[in-house]
């Protein structure tokens, strides 16, 4: 249900990018889907989402459309209810205004269709920005009534078509006593010398109306999406006729046909000018698509709002040209009147004591106590690197996480536990619980475990009992040699769960 909602809440957002959209393959009633997001990043219930991308269309191939997913998940809600809305860019540009939707979600149903636009229209936006495959990022933002007041984080997932483009020339000598019937083949190869594909031009019809076929055989199963555009060359090499022809491919057996655009007597009439030697030249340009060739969560990030409020953002002038966390950098990065020094390893910090004691009680109890570093003015911190240290200086000035993956966020959760930072430690843990795989899952669980965290830990460990690869690899097997009673605690609760 469509609802008018203009109150300002935390909101998870998730902005998918589909690199090479013009390529997708997907008929009418097919979709292209994103990665899986979980909803406790940002309010606390477990459920699991995706966005499905219907390329031609669920009913109608003329709208591209797309549609909120909620997952079968371990969640005990079996209805909740959601705000979202869906909104388009491309090229970093909004193109289409978002509704706000109401809906309630079961598990594993299909939110309100929302159809955008008429994919002619969509093309002929592509090809106006001059970048032929197009990247179309799809713009998601939920909430739920009476939400916490939390820092929601904005999710960043990407999904790639892999493509391969091949451009060839070829002749049929002898062209105007090419028999009828008499298939001529060109093989298609990919960059690595496989071959994709051959093509097979040949004579069909009657005599005096005999056109120029071509057929299409596909050699390579992973083919999903071929795209051929074929040229008739002059004597001079320029093209004079040509044809697109764009062919998806669901029935292996089929072997498409399309003909070229002029004749075989066309051609004999114009004997100088198409058949010089009585030589059909031929050009082909071909996009093959290959189907997904990466699917991933790229990042958890704090400090971005979505593509949408950006762009309306960007019509708006600034209130103010610096902000108290702009001029709090500012005063970090030019050591302005610093009065202690963090030693880290080999690299020194010029910081301000008031500051760090704001914003950390041990920091405060350090520089409280009458200790010899304290009046030397260099304090040495011996459990954390410089670069987690550099991190940790920048939250604590100016509340930014930056650049931050899996390692980088564990180290700077161990440091903000360490130093008793409270909302890092939860954005760090928000980013850990989003980022989680089989090949990290159970080193984030000893790291929770080791800190104390509850929560974290049963998000993990949620987590290791709905991916059973994770019971057969060497992390775990690693986990089950040191740490015996975490793997029986997380196997316990994955058996009471079921």
């Amino acid at each position: 249900m469509a609802i008018n909602h203009n109150s300002k809440r935390n909101r998870l957002t998730f902005q998918w990018r589909i690199e090479n959209f013009s390529f997708c393959w997907q008929v009418t009633g097919e979709y292209l889907q994103s990665p899986v997001f979980r909803s406790d990043l940002c309010f606390g219930v477990g459920t699991k989402w995706n966005l499905r991308l219907y390329p031609r269309g669920k009913l109608d191939e003329r709208f591209i459309g797309c549609l909120l997913h909620r997952d079968e998940d371990s969640s005990s809600l079996e209805r909740i209810e959601i705000y979202f809305k869906i909104s388009f860019l491309l090229e970093d540009q909004l193109f289409h205004e978002a509704t706000v939707y109401r809906e309630w979600f079961k598990k594993g149903e299909d939110g309100v269709m929302v159809q955008f636009m008429k994919r002619e229209d969509l093309f002929t936006k592509i090809k106006a920005t001059l970048i032929p495959q197009g990247t179309l990022t799809v713009c998601c933002e939920i909430w739920i009534q009476d939400m916490k007041n939390v820092e929601c984080p904005q999710l960043s997932a990407r999904t790639v078509i892999k493509i391969e483009k091949m451009t060839f020339t070829r002749s049929i000598t002898a062209f105007s006593s090419l028999e009828a019937h008499r298939k001529i083949p060109f093989k298609i190869r990919s960059a690595s010398k496989r071959i994709l594909a051959t093509l097979r031009l040949f004579l069909a019809g009657e005599c005096s109306k005999e056109t120029v076929c071509v057929e299409i055989n596909f050699i390579d199963s992973s083919i999903r999406l071929f795209e051929i555009h074929s040229c008739i060359l002059d004597e001079r090499g320029k093209e004079i006729e040509s044809t697109r022809q764009e062919h998806c491919f669901h029935k292996r057996w089929n072997r498409p046909e399309y003909t070229l655009p002029l004749t075989k007597r066309e051609l004999i009439e114009n004997k100088a000018r198409f058949l010089p030697k009585d030589a059909l030249f031929l050009k082909f340009e071909c996009t093959i698509s290959l189907g997904i060739a990466l699917e991933e969560i790229e990042r958890t990030d704090f400090k971005l709002n979505s593509l949408a409020e950006n762009h309306s953002a960007q019509q708006k002038p600034p209130e103010s040209s610096f902000t108290l966390k702009d001029d709090l950098k500012s005063v970090y990065d030019e050591g302005f009147l610093c009065d202690v020094k963090l030693r880290a390893g080999t690299d020194t910090f010029p910081v301000h004591k008031l500051i760090l004691s704001a914003r950390s009680p041990v920091f405060k109890s350090m520089f409280g106590t009458d200790m010899k570093e304290k009046n030397s003015g260099c304090v040495n911190i011996t459990d954390v690197d410089s670069q987690t240290l550099r991190r940790l200086l920048l939250y604590i000035y100016t509340d930014t996480l930056d650049d931050l993956e899996v390692k980088t966020a564990t180290e700077l959760y161990e440091a903000a536990d360490k130093y008793s930072i409270t909302n890092l430690k939860e954005k760090c843990s928000t980013f850990l619980k989003g980022n989680l795989k089989t090949s990290n899952a159970c080193g984030i669980l000893v790291v929770a475990d080791m800190h104390q965290d509850e929560v974290l830990k049963v998000a993990v460990q949620d987590y290791i009992s709905e991916q059973e690869c994770v019971f057969r690899s060497k992390e775990w097997k690693h986990l089950m040699e040191n740490y015996s009673k975490l793997t029986s605690e997380t196997m316990f609760r994955k058996i009471t769960k079921m």
